[in-house]
């Protein structure tokens, strides 16, 4: 009698594990970029303002050589102009970009030159809508 109750319950008890853990991975994946591989990995989160249309993001010593980044607005809307890579080489490369970034969404990807050199800051330009309340948050993406 026991093993016919406890049958007839498995489904409902593999639904409130198996639900709960979709959800989650569903999630996840959300968090990420929109890539076609899945290897890119956030190096970095910097927030905007809108009295500053001119930043640089610093990595951290020893970061990894990047075949590509990418720019992705966590909240707030941002116009992503221009940006220049400085290389741990001394090299420079600027990129003109003229890209609107909605809350979510993303830059195109920035195909870096040579894949020698890991980059050590990120420099760039924007415009911020003077419409809506949240500042932009942007996410710099990269992949090796």
């Amino acid at each position: 009698m026991t093993t016919v109750i406890q049958r007839r319950h498995l489904p409902v008890f593999l639904m409130t594990l198996v639900v709960p853990f979709l959800v989650g991975l569903a999630h996840q994946r959300n968090s990420t970029p929109d890539t076609t591989n899945g290897e890119w990995e956030k190096l970095g989160v910097h927030r905007v303002t809108l009295d500053v249309q001119h930043d640089v993001f610093t990595f951290p010593e020893h970061s990894p050589v990047l075949s590509a980044i990418k720019v992705r607005s966590k909240k707030g809307a941002i116009n992503l102009q221009r940006c220049v890579l400085h290389f741990s080489n001394g090299d420079k490369k600027t990129i003109e970009l003229r890209n609107d970034i909605p809350p979510g969404g993303e830059s195109r990807t920035i195909n870096l030159p040579g894949n020698k050199y890991s980059m050590v800051k990120f420099e760039f330009w924007y415009g911020v809508s003077q419409s809506g309340s949240e500042k932009a948050e942007i996410e710099i993406w990269g992949r090796p």
